[in-house]
């Protein structure tokens, strides 16, 4: 005579809860770690951009103007332009224009990585403008200081955005 071995119903069905709880709270985790990974991207991009702005300063004595381009990694990026080619995989697109007293160089971020935020949520922004010593300041973060409504640009939460690029109002500093 065999015994049978075997799991019995009410086990299962145990197994497959645990599973499920699992589940339920490793996925929001998953999506803020593809969230700040995608935001750290960004700002590494950003930061490519700080040092070529840092060589066409120390080259020229100015910021880009009206029909310059800036050459940088991972794609030359012309005043007024945006880039769509050549970017890393979570980036939507580059753009570069005039802003306040300084440029604005701005990172959207690809929407899969985003899509619980609305699309001016997928923002980051490099401000950068002259000093009162002869050099360049830098700003980096949300173009506004609060998202106090759905049509705010460029918000997204401080606690998704790298320390090194956590400043909020950066379409305000450049204006000061």
């Amino acid at each position: 005579m065999r015994l049978r071995a075997a799991f019995s119903l009410i086990e299962l069905m145990v197994v497959i809860a645990i599973v499920a709880i699992l589940v339920a709270t490793a996925i929001p985790s998953y999506n803020k770690y593809l969230q700040r990974a995608a935001l750290a991207e960004g700002v590494t991009v950003l930061g490519a951009y700080k040092t070529a702005i840092g060589v066409f300063w120390s080259t020229n004595g100015a910021l880009p103007g009206t029909g310059d381009v800036i050459q940088s990694f991972p794609a030359d990026l012309a005043m007024g332009e945006t880039v769509t080619t050549g970017l890393p995989e979570s980036i939507e697109s580059v753009s570069m224009s005039q802003s306040g007293n300084g440029i604005l160089i701005t990172a959207v971020i690809k929407s899969q990585q985003f899509s619980t935020f609305n699309s001016n949520n997928r923002s980051l922004y490099l401000g950068a403008k002259p000093s009162s010593n002869q050099n360049v300041e830098y700003q980096c973060g949300n173009f506004t200081t609060d998202a106090t409504g759905s049509g705010d640009l460029g918000f997204t939460p401080r606690t998704l955005l790298p320390q090194g690029c956590n400043y909020n109002g950066v379409g305000a500093w450049l204006s000061s």
